[in-house]
């Protein structure tokens, strides 16, 4: 082969670069691709479109077909390097040509047509790939919409999380048996009943004064005080509803006012592989970079590698994030590796930030345990707490965060100049579920450990990882030879069931894995699981194993 043009529209490219990670079309047709850069292909053929989907805009990619499968998602990645290098010279040389055009005008252009359309001026340059050379179009996409917003770097590495694209593909795609519904297994919805002073609490303060008001802007007193009692008959630890509590639009926004009142740009913040795309992407948002330590598969199990956690703490480091049982693997923290974390906390002066979304949501008669219960932690922990898994309260969007006062008080103030206020007509039945009885918790919990054990002992020779609580499970379609991405596409196709790849859902680990939840589908649903498998790529894949 010689040498090739390879002409793509990079504005475009970068723009959904995300979606490259799901199969795109090419004339049509859905491609059966890999997906992950590096692993494109087939190769695209001359002239073809390649038009990702969910966008109505084609790239224009040609003489793709000279290249192998394997080599198109990386000749893709380094146009894109290329690409964002020339256009910083680029962009160095129009603010010359504007700062010398205010005394003397614009300079003149040879290469300027004597008309042009609304659309930039495409210049190309070459850029060598192995022995090809490419051609890269230099265009700077750093304004979007009308021309007038650029895009703030932050957000150059957030991407989005699959779930709402399995989503649609359920809700829209071909169904080999259209008779069969999808089982909706890619969502961390659920099935499971409400508390039962949920809905008629939330009806009968809707006409009250509280529910349509501004204040507090950080949360009702009742509500705070509910809360501060809630965390201490679970760590013997009480918090000052007052000054160490802070109610929020959900968890995640909890979440993000920790962060950006605590990371600054360049900071790292610890995490596990794998953890929830919503944390990884909070923390780039806020300006930090995730860095992970990873859950490792040890008898068919999670667990978290102490080892490489405290290797992984630096300079840098402004806070260690965890979660247990953890999002989206189940990992559980036991009182070893509980006392291990803490140690490295205190060692290094390290902050812990703590979700205890799920803390409750354990099976095989774990205990909850807590680092509120370990000396010197109380004052370098934050907690951020939901109803929205462990009491299934997900449309109520009532969150909190615990903590020392004047971390409270710094994430306060990101709250109210955020959301200014939590959601006033659900902060009543908040305070009268926390105030309540709790065994819904523990009847919901033996439910989803019904389900697990179904899944686990109907498809025992498959790949999938034990959870220790939670909503959902990881299978290891990497072990079987199948890419996540691609893993997702034949469960939906073949098979009529919805399950997310976990790509951006951590680093290495994440990346083999496929992410089936449990709590949105009855046990005689999942109990067909194992018919809907019979015949296909995964079940065949299981069988050479």
């Amino acid at each position: 082969m010689g040498q090739e043009r390879f002409d793509i529209d990079l504005c475009l490219l970068e723009r959904f670069r995300p979606a490259l990670e799901k199969p795109p079309t090419v004339c049509g047709q859905r491609v059966r691709a890999l997906g992950r850069p590096g692993q494109i292909g087939p190769p695209f053929g001359l002239d073809d479109a390649l038009a990702f989907e969910g966008t109505q805009e084609p790239v224009q990619v040609a003489h793709v077909d000279a290249l192998p499968s394997g080599q198109v998602g990386q000749a893709l990645d380094q146009l894109v390097a290329v690409h964002r290098a020339l256009s910083q010279k680029e962009e160095q040389g129009r603010l010359g040509e504007a700062l010398d055009s205010r005394s003397h005008g614009p300079p003149p252009r040879s290469d300027q047509p004597a008309a042009t359309s609304s659309s930039a001026v495409r210049t190309h340059r070459p850029a060598i790939i192995g022995k090809k050379h490419m051609w890269a179009d230099t265009r700077r996409p750093s304004r979007i919409g009308n021309g007038l917003f650029k895009r703030a770097q932050r957000l150059e590495d957030v991407r989005g999380f699959g779930i709402d694209r399995v989503a649609a593909d359920a809700d829209t795609g071909p169904r080999p048996r259209p008779d069969r519904p999808v089982l909706r297994m890619e969502n961390l919805d659920t099935d499971l009943p409400l508390p039962p002073e949920a809905v008629p609490v939330t009806r009968d303060a809707l006409e009250t004064p509280a529910a349509n008001s501004w204040l507090p802007f950080t949360g009702d007193h009742d509500l705070r005080a509910a809360i501060s009692d809630f965390v201490a008959a679970r760590t013997g630890h009480r918090y000052d509803p007052e000054r160490e509590i802070v109610i929020t639009s959900g968890g995640m926004e909890g979440l993000l006012d920790v962060l950006l009142a605590t990371v600054d740009p360049d900071d790292e913040v610890l995490v596990t592989d794998p953890t929830y795309a919503g944390f990884v992407n909070r923390i780039r948002i806020a300006g930090g970079e995730p860095r992970f330590a990873p859950f490792r598969s040890v008898r068919g199990e999670w667990r978290l590698d102490l080892e490489v956690l405290r290797a992984a703490v630096s300079d840098r480091t402004a806070l260690l994030f965890l979660m247990s049982p953890s999002m989206p693997s189940g990992g559980w923290l036991g009182e070893d590796d509980w006392r291990a974390v803490c140690d490295l906390c205190r060692e290094r002066d390290l902050p812990l930030l703590y979700d205890t979304a799920m803390e409750r949501l354990l099976f095989d008669d774990r205990p909850l345990l807590h680092p509120l219960g370990m000396d010197g932690m109380p004052e370098r922990t934050v907690i951020v707490g939901s109803l929205s898994k462990e009491h299934r309260m997900i449309g109520w969007r009532v969150g909190w965060i615990c903590g020392p006062a004047q971390t409270i008080e710094d994430a306060g103030w990101v709250h109210v100049y955020n959301t200014t206020t939590p959601t006033g007509i659900a902060r009543a039945a908040a305070t009268a579920v926390l105030r309540a009885d709790q065994g819904h918790v523990g009847e919901c919990v033996a439910e989803l450990e019904r389900r697990r054990n179904l899944m686990l002992e109907s498809l025992s020779d498959w790949p999938f990882v034990k959870p220790a609580g939670g909503w959902s499970m990881l299978l290891d379609v990497a072990s079987l030879g199948i890419p996540p991405a691609e893993a997702s596409r034949l469960l939906l196709e073949e098979s009529a069931i919805a399950a997310t790849p976990m790509l951006g859902w951590g680093d290495e680990v994440a990346a083999r894995h496929v992410r089936f939840v449990f709590s949105a589908e009855p046990l005689d649903r999942l109990a067909t699981i194992p018919e809907r498998l019979a015949g296909g790529r995964l079940a065949a894949a299981v069988a050479r194993t």
